[in-house]
């Protein structure tokens, strides 16, 4: 036969009611397989027995299945491997016949063991394809050591475990704090044990300074800011810690505020040594002050117990905050998302080398813009600008008024209705008053139309739009018997807070007066009415 397939392994897991699993590499007899259970979070394997445990059908050069007598949990898997002999069984004899099934099951055989032995290396460590190295060999084990590349890397070495060397640490400094004899030895040992304590632990060794005032701590001492551990706010540490030769940490305490996680940069931990239970946990949330000798930390309280007494041992711990996460630049997130509003923080959104600024609203969505939670301006999908907070009115004149004119007296129109046939958008208009007032500083485009009735003989007519500043005219004349309609249109420069009311006079009439007609409701004949431009 051929062996078409390169596997010699499979893995399969279990459900509590299969007991058939057929695998896809070719066998003889059953011998040649050997199946376990395995334990899928704990990797303890049981060798599963043929004939009690499991049953096997197929084989012959072909593949098979395996029957369990009981089905494997889901908590299992069960592996299944071709497990031949390293031998040869096949022998030649001189002059004999050579059959091809013979020759050739004796090459599947040697097969088979080429997949078991690459079965076997595929799960080995093995050294990348572009090393040098060769002949790397593993040294003896011994207990609770650790193997490392040696200084060159060329062998592998054993070394000591940090863990258990801690651990080792704090045995002999509780040791020596205990001991009643050999006080001298003790002393010696005890502060070696603290300086291998503070390095292997990965804490700096410091001594407390009751003082509360935040000033130089002195040498290797640290103080708080409160005799209250739990009210403390402020940190004073020594740039040098008080361990032998009292090395300058001080450019590593500086990097405590380095998290731009503002309000939690990192966590100190003080533990007092040899009584664990007397320690101290504060958050850093501020920058910290470098003195020179000394730096000052600001911190808030999250946790603590015991009490502390002068010149107790600290040993101190700090765990730095991971970053926001904020990105350096938008350029780094193609589909950037706000979670919330975006406060430009009383900076601008700014373009470069003439480029535009585009804002694209989808669907039928609005473009809209707010002052203090007021819309002001809002921008349809069709292009439709709609702005409620601009100035627009149209005030009307819905009663006649009679003879409102003398020769060459002017007369102010009233205008009582903005509101049910006219509107008054930023409420600028006084019906009582017959008013605009400018909301803000602008130029306003002013419209005004007076019809004017009974005019006998001939005569001329005068209309004004009046502001706070001046006079905006126009001049009819030759007016003759009957009716006629005045108009004015002026773009008015007004301060806020400026007035603008509408006035008209006649001259030279034979009754120097006429009537102003207003109109039944709905008509417009007499009407005044403006907006912002500007």
């Amino acid at each position: 036969m051929t062996v078409s397939t390169t596997t010699a392994r499979n893995v399969k897991t279990g459900n509590g009611v299969t007991t058939s699993f057929p695998f896809d590499f070719a066998f003889e007899v059953a011998g040649d397989l050997v199946v376990n259970r395995v334990v899928i979070t704990s990797g303890v394997e049981t060798l599963q027995v043929l004939t009690t445990d499991y049953t096997v059908t197929g084989g012959s050069g072909a593949t098979g299945t395996i029957e369990m007598v009981s089905a494997p949990p889901d908590t299992d898997n069960l592996v299944i491997e071709r497990a031949l002999a390293y031998t040869q069984g096949t022998d030649y004899q001189p002059n004999d016949p050579f059959p091809a099934e013979v020759n050739e099951t004796a090459l599947d055989r040697l097969t088979f063991l080429v997949q078991q032995v690459l079965e076997l290396t595929k799960r080995a460590v093995k050294l990348p394809l572009n090393t040098l190295l060769l002949g790397i060999e593993f040294p003896i084990p011994v207990a609770l050591k650790l193997f490392r590349w040696n200084a060159t890397a060329t062998a592998l070495e054993q070394t000591d475990d940090p863990a258990v060397s801690a651990a080792a640490a704090l045995v002999s400094e509780t040791n020596a704090a205990t001991s009643e004899t050999n006080a001298a030895t003790s002393e010696t040992n005890a502060a070696v044990s603290e300086a291998n304590a503070a390095s292997n632990a990965r804490a700096e060794k410091y001594d407390f300074d009751a003082a509360t005032a935040m000033a130089a701590p002195g040498t290797g001492n640290i103080r708080y800011n409160n005799a209250s551990v739990s009210s403390v706010t402020q940190i004073a540490i020594a740039a040098n810690t008080a361990v032998a030769g009292a090395p300058d940490i001080s450019a590593h305490i500086d990097t405590w505020d380095d998290s731009n996680h503002l309000a939690l940069r990192g966590t100190i931990t003080i533990r007092k040594g040899g009584a664990p239970a007397t320690f101290a946990i504060f958050s850093v949330n501020g920058a910290i002050t470098d003195n020179g000798s000394w730096l000052q930390v600001p911190v808030a309280h999250v946790a603590s117990g015991g009490a502390w007494s002068a010149g107790d041992d600290m040993f101190v711990e700090f765990a730095r905050t991971g970053d926001n996460g904020l990105l350096a630049s938008l350029l780094e997130d193609t589909t950037p998302q706000l979670g919330g509003d975006l406060d430009v923080n009383s900076k601008k959104i700014v373009s470069v080398s003439n480029g535009n600024i585009l804002i694209d609203v989808n669907g039928t969505g609005q473009l809209r813009t707010s002052v203090d939670g007021v819309e002001a301006m809002r921008i349809d999908q069709t292009g439709v600008i709609t702005q409620p907070l601009q100035c627009a009115f149209l005030a009307l004149n819905t009663a006649s008024n009679l003879n409102v004119t003398g020769n060459v007296l002017t007369a102010t129109i009233e205008f009582d209705d903005d509101s049910t046939n006219g509107y008054d958008q930023n409420n600028d208009f006084n019906t009582t008053t017959d008013t605009f007032t400018a909301p803000t500083t602008g130029r306003y485009a002013l419209t005004a139309t007076i019809f004017l009735q009974n005019f006998v003989g001939a005569g001329n007519s005068i209309i004004d739009l009046v502001t706070s500043n001046r006079f905006y005219r126009e001049f009819h004349s030759d007016l003759v018997d009957g009716d006629h309609t005045l108009s004015i249109y002026a773009e008015c420069d007004m301060d806020v807070s400026d007035t603008c009311t509408v006035t008209v006079a006649v001259v030279g009439m034979a009754g120097d007066t006429v009537d102003v007609f207003g109109g039944a409701t709905g008509d417009i004949n007499t009407s005044f009415s403006g907006h912002l431009i500007a």
